[in-house]
């Protein structure tokens, strides 16, 4: 008797590719690649094929695994940070909604919600989801740091420096973070002790700076100006002499109407102007 296909039919799937657990430079991914190769005896391990999918292939293909099965957890979170990427705050919320509560690891889905309902101006949604994701995931730093932007922009600075201090216990080289840890304490009017965290964020972030700036104009042209000025300032410790970054700073402190003329003074000396 003949045999059918699927009798005969070889399989050589061995591993997901997930962008979540992919090295960001692409040359060490490579190499990792390679190792495994040259480690698993592949008959010409230097035979390969090059294959690249964009942002709406890549969109497409995680909808269709979500679609066959909704629980799949690392595959929303991936769908959402595509989504996010482009400032699709709604549809990444709803995807991160879709996924039933008992789906194994769906407590991963709590931090990535509530940074999208931050986005989408819902920070008491934010806030109580961004707190369980603390408690679920005590050692994602994402979680403690983007808890932190929430309490800054309700101007809970008190509650903000404490939870920028969680998030750098976590990463104590993150210059957004020390930015962070230095908005809230000169909000508390505390300007020297936000002196050290500032100087830090410039020589561990020097050379960062464009992406906060770029970020900043965005949050200032949709109406959050309070977070553009955090931005702004991340960018200024990133690099003093980025004089767009300053000049985006001054400027939207200007727009300000809840700090008074004194405090915008002090705001202007230090930007250079």
């Amino acid at each position: 008797m003949n045999p059918s296909i699927a009798d005969i039919r070889k399989t050589y799937a061995q591993a997901q590719l997930l962008e979540s657990e992919t090295a960001s430079d692409p040359m060490l991914q490579f190499e990792k690649w390679w190792q495994e190769a040259v480690q698993a005896d592949i008959l010409e391990v230097n035979a390969m094929t090059l294959a690249t999918v964009d942002a709406a292939g890549a969109e497409a293909d995680l909808r269709t695994s979500l679609a066959a099965v909704p629980g799949n957890v690392q595959a929303a979170i991936d769908l959402g940070r595509i989504l996010a990427d482009a400032r699709r705050f709604a549809e990444a919320a709803a995807v991160y909604d879709a996924v039933p509560d008992t789906a194994p690891g769906a407590a991963r889905l709590l931090g990535h919600k509530g940074t999208a309902l931050f986005e989408l101006n819902r920070p008491d949604e934010a806030e109580a989801l961004l707190a369980r994701a603390i408690g679920a995931e005590p050692g994602e730093v994402a979680w403690p740091a983007n808890l932190s932007l929430v309490l800054l922009a309700r101007r809970r600075d008190a509650e903000a420096a404490a939870m920028a201090d969680r998030a750098l216990a976590l990463d104590p080289d993150n210059p957004k973070l020390l930015v962070n840890k230095a908005a809230a304490l000169k909000a508390l009017g505390q300007p020297e002790a936000a002196l050290p965290c500032l100087r830090r964020a410039v020589a561990v972030g020097a050379g960062d700076a464009r992406g906060p700036n770029k970020k900043g104009e965005t949050e200032g042209g949709e109406g959050r100006e309070e977070r553009a000025v955090v931005e702004f300032r991340a960018a200024v410790a990133a690099d003093p002499a980025y004089l767009e970054a300053r000049s985006n700073l001054v400027y939207t402190l200007n727009s300000l109407d809840t700090l008074s003329p004194a405090a915008i003074a002090a705001e202007h000396a230090q930007a250079g102007s």
